[in-house]
């Protein structure tokens, strides 16, 4: 199982307990896009390699394992969806606790 990376950048964002219902949806749609980030990155590493062999069938698969993968390390953090839930709450002018 993957192991949990932490909060190692040192940034200010608590759990979803201390965010206010506008905010957990503006951090709902961060980790939405972290996780599309992520799965172009995937899409981009993985190249012509066909894990689940070629055709329809195959590429529906690996897509699906793309998304599921996509989906766990988003949940865990590369810190991109943290940084921007900062940045666009400190635009509105509700800076994250």
């Amino acid at each position: 199982m993957v192991q949990p990376i932490g909060n190692q950048n040192g940034l200010n964002v608590k759990s979803n307990t201390a965010l206010t219902p506008e905010q957990k949806k503006l951090q709902e749609a961060c980790t939405g896009f972290e996780t599309m980030l992520v799965k172009k990155m995937l899409e981009s590493m993985m190249g012509n390699t066909r894990v689940f062999g070629s055709g329809f069938s195959g590429d529906f698969y690996q897509s699906m394992f793309q998304d599921t993968i996509a989906g766990m390390i988003a949940k865990q953090g590369l810190g991109v969806s943290k940084v921007l839930l900062q940045q666009l709450a400190q635009t509105e002018g509700k800076p994250v606790k």
